[in-house]
């Protein structure tokens, strides 16, 4: 009976020492406003939610918005830490800087890898470019053996390609090359979300059109993305997502950047 009340004291000790070890961990959230500044990661190359201005070579877009009010309800200043997309999670991972806002959306994979925020930053649809010539309009016209689908690399995009066109060869890649492989003829569907579409045929009037936009492939919905293990951290980032949502902060910069194109 002693051997197992001590076994028993043994494990309860060593639950709560390991209890106390998780508690005593200092949130990300705390070390951010001690030290005065959070750290962004993002791909500067998406335009209109994340890019560099052409003139200045400073960050502009809806994510940069988004994340300078995140700073400013944190009380410090914002460093945006500029990534190439392949690079982005495993910069997160090194801890080169904290959190990612990069119009990612949530995708089984990735959430192998980092932990993700249950609300919603934005909630993009999955379209397609092509030639503003060609007539096929549908789902069926594309999938077929000898065309062509480019695509933005290792996205919900890719994704959403080897599902709807099993048939087509699939070839993905950047976005801007994805679709000027289009607009070149050398590829005849480019898949991309509305973001990337609509700014683009707004930039390129008269090369490429837009369709399945009544009717999107799939939806998108894009989130903060984060390491794992700061429930603390991620609690906070879900309700501040959701007060920005509730007090109508959000959708006024969508649609000035996504509908308007940055235009006020």
């Amino acid at each position: 009976m002693k051997k197992v009340t001590s076994v028993l004291v043994f494990a309860l000790v060593f639950l709560m020492v390991g209890l106390n070890s998780v508690l005593a961990q200092e949130s990300l959230l705390d070390k951010i406003q001690k030290r005065g500044v959070i750290k962004v990661g993002m791909f500067l190359q998406y335009p209109p939610t994340e890019f560099r201005d052409p003139k200045t070579r400073e960050p502009k877009g809806l994510e940069v918005d988004i994340a300078k009010l995140l700073a400013k309800d944190l009380g410090v200043k914002l460093k945006i830490v500029d990534m190439e997309w392949d690079a982005i999670i495993p910069g997160l991972l090194a801890k080169k800087y904290d959190v990612i806002i990069a119009s990612m959306s949530r995708t089984p994979k990735r959430n192998l890898s980092i932990a993700f925020t249950s609300k919603n930053l934005e909630d993009y649809a999955v379209m397609a470019l092509v030639r503003k010539g060609d007539t096929r309009s549908t789902v069926e016209e594309f999938n077929k053996k000898g065309v062509i689908v480019t695509c933005l690399l290792g996205g919900i995009c890719e994704v959403a390609a080897r599902k709807f066109f099993p048939n087509a060869t699939i070839k993905p890649m950047q976005q801007m090359p994805g679709a000027l492989e289009v607009e070149a003829g050398r590829a005849d569907i480019f898949v991309a979300e509305n973001i990337f579409a609509y700014n683009y045929v707004r930039e390129r009037p008269g090369k490429l059109k837009i369709i399945f936009n009544k009717h999107p492939l799939t939806h998108a919905p894009s989130a903060i993305g984060l390491r794992k293990g700061d429930q603390i951290f991620l609690n906070w980032l879900d309700n501040w997502i959701q007060y920005q949502w509730d007090n109508a902060v959000l959708q006024p910069l969508i649609d000035k950047w996504i509908v308007k194109g940055g235009k006020p």
